[in-house]
């Protein structure tokens, strides 16, 4: 199985096996290559002119997932599939967000183009096709929501990838092509494992795709039977084989497992059943009258698991989404032989798109505060200097805040170094022992929850204001309100100094977050340690991104160092861990801080199942 590669390469290799597959049957027209080409390029251009160029995330994770294109060890719970399609992205010298952002908004652009070329091979009528793809293109949510760190626009592409794949395959079994159909089957599979590697919700709108090959074919019962099967083997093996370890992982962590199927309600049963309802009466009229089976078992899981992404209503349409290719492919069957002229597909995409904008409208013009400040430090921490620590509160009660400081220049290739404040004295303990800091009085603070943490670090601080900007409370989050109709964000710095203080603290920044699981083992691995110098562990702390672990020597002195998972560049680099002792540790407890040392080295993280931090 592949652990996490540096580069989308399960991507690339899809891409030639489709391509190798294509060439072996009949290519299309140059003209519709050309239209192809015009309708993504148009694609394009709406995603980056209106879409949000910020985070899409609720709760404050924004952040979290660009980091995750920085660091593989960020979304290790989730797999590591977003660092893989995006880390390239992020290597061009631009800043690193702007590149997550533009790359998702170009890979929403190329889904319509997808769609059209699955819903072509499978049987659909020209017009059917092009009405779907124009749908996608120009859904205003869609627009909006794709230039953005959100996953949504990945597995969209990457399902409809898989889709066309096995459509593509079916069409080679049609002409008896077997070598274009495995061809066709392994690339399905390959792009299904990159999806699969992103985030558990790519799960079920990759298990309903080989009912393209069910709705697609024309054969006789028994080889339709044969030939679905024979399509999700080959999409299955291929994701185990490649990818097992990483969704047992994700399955065994995932909050997801827990939300499950609701019960639909009435409004969701009665357009359900309409669906179902149209489908009878038009299959006789229709080509492939079994490909909308793919449409309705997508709407059913859609309105089933959507109950369960009510923080925000710009989240839940975009997770609704996440089953529009098996939903517009399903929908685009119904339409009678007699209506495929582009006329009725034009007319029937304009109508629709203009009804999802109607309804969507007022949840796109408005930006949370959460977006509004993110723009805001954008503009302030581009301005930083490069050595400088960031700090903020970034937990309280259930609230979370992840810092942008990637945003801060930097001369190393995860951003600034970055420290989460958790007591009272870790703001204090960082100014001590960092040449810069930079604090962040964030959204967070104006809550119930993370204000009385924020004014405790900012007593007696001695930092020196930046800059600050007083923001709408708009919650990204249902049930998480601020505690005051606006929102002040402020940004402090640390004054110039000469070197740090001989009696300051060894801190590490922050890492990937530590979950209980590996917590867990961590200390499992390290109390039972005895050496020669007498220290033992005396306990050991966990914060959301650190552990802090305490010997006790001999005589009774207790000493405390810190680790973090990942690289970061304030300590020293055990496997992939960092670690930060005082010199009193390295002094009087060296063979323990050694023997835990190599605990550590021993231990992946990236390995260890834990509860995510958000969806």
């Amino acid at each position: 199985m592949l652990g996490a590669v540096d580069g989308p390469w399960l991507c690339v290799a899809a891409l030639l096996l489709v391509t190798l597959a294509t060439a072996q049957g009949p290519l299309p027209r140059a003209r519709t290559l050309w239209h192809l080409g015009l309708m993504t390029l148009a694609a394009a251009a709406l995603r980056l002119t209106y879409g949000l160029w910020g985070p899409l995330h609720v709760n404050g994770q924004g952040p979290l997932w660009i980091r995750g294109a920085l660091e593989p060890a960020a979304l290790a719970g989730y797999g590591p599939g977003y660092f893989e399609l995006l880390s390239w992205s992020t290597r061009l010298g631009i800043a690193p967000d702007r590149t997550v952002f533009a790359s998702n908004a170009v890979l929403s652009a190329l889904s319509p183009v997808l769609l059209f070329s699955a819903a072509r091979l499978s049987g659909i009528g020209q017009g059917g096709a092009l009405g779907a793809a124009l749908v996608l293109s120009a859904d205003a949510v869609t627009i909006r929501t794709s230039a953005s760190e959100g996953y949504f626009a990945p597995l969209i592409a990457l399902t409809l990838g898989v889709q066309a794949a096995l459509a593509l395959g079916l069409a080679a079994a049609q002409r008896h092509d077997r070598r274009a159909v495995a061809l066709s089957w392994t690339g399905a599979g390959l792009l299904a494992a990159a999806a699969a590697r992103i985030h558990p919700m790519s799960y079920l709108p990759l298990a309903l795709s080989p009912l393209v090959v069910f709705g697609g074919s024309r054969s006789a019962w028994p080889t339709r039977l044969r030939l679905t099967v024979g399509a999700g083997l080959a999409i299955g093996i291929v994701v185990l084989l490649t990818s097992g370890r990483t969704i047992h992982a994700a399955l065994s962590s995932s909050q997801m497992t827990a939300r499950g199927i609701a019960a639909l309600t009435s409004g969701d049963a009665a357009f359900l059943l309409a669906f179902l309802l149209l489908w009878l009466a038009l299959r006789r009229w229709v080509e492939r009258p079994w490909l909308p089976l793919l449409g309705i078992f997508s709407l059913l899981l859609m309105l089933a698991t959507q109950a369960s992404f009510q923080e925000h209503v710009l989240q839940k349409l975009s997770y609704q989404r996440l089953f529009w290719p098996g939903l517009l492919l399903g929908a685009a069957a119904l339409l009678p032989r007699r209506m495929q002229g582009l006329a009725w597909a034009a007319a029937g995409a304009l109508v629709t798109c203009a009804v999802l904008l109607f309804t969507a409208l007022p949840y796109l013009q408005t930006l949370t505060t959460e977006q509004l400040e993110y723009r805001f430090l954008q503009t302030v921490l581009a301005r930083i200097p490069t050595n400088c620590t960031v700090t903020s509160v970034t937990h309280a009660g259930l609230r979370l805040w992840e810092m942008p400081s990637y945003l801060v220049p930097s001369l190393r290739p995860g951003g600034a170094p970055h420290r989460s404040l958790e007591s009272d004295s870790d703001l204090r303990d960082t100014i001590r022992s960092a040449d810069c800091v930079v604090y962040i009085h964030s959204s967070l603070c104006s809550s119930t929850d993370g204000r009385p943490l924020c004014e405790a670090q900012e007593r007696d601080f001695g930092l020196e204001e930046v800059t600050r900007q007083t923001f709408p409370a708009r919650p990204s989050f249902a049930g998480l309100p601020y505690d005051r109709p606006e929102v002040e964000v402020v940004v402090w710095r640390s004054h110039k100094s000469g070197t740090r203080a001989e009696s300051a603290p060894a801190t590490v920044s922050d890492g990937a977050p530590i979950t209980p699981a590996l917590a867990t083992l961590v200390y499992q691995q390290i109390v039972p340690l005895r050496q020669a110098d007498g220290c033992s562990v005396a306990r050991l702390d966990t914060s959301r991104f650190r552990l802090k672990i305490t010997l006790r020597t001999a005589d009774g002195v207790e000493l405390a160092f810190e680790v973090a998972s990942g690289r970061a560049p304030d300590g020293r680099q055990i496997g992939a861990w960092t670690l930060a002792a005082p010199a009193d540790i390295e002094r009087r407890c060296k063979n323990t801080l050694a023997a835990i040392e190599r605990a550590l080295g021993e231990i992946d993280p990236a390995t260890v199942g834990g509860l995510e931090p958000t969806v």
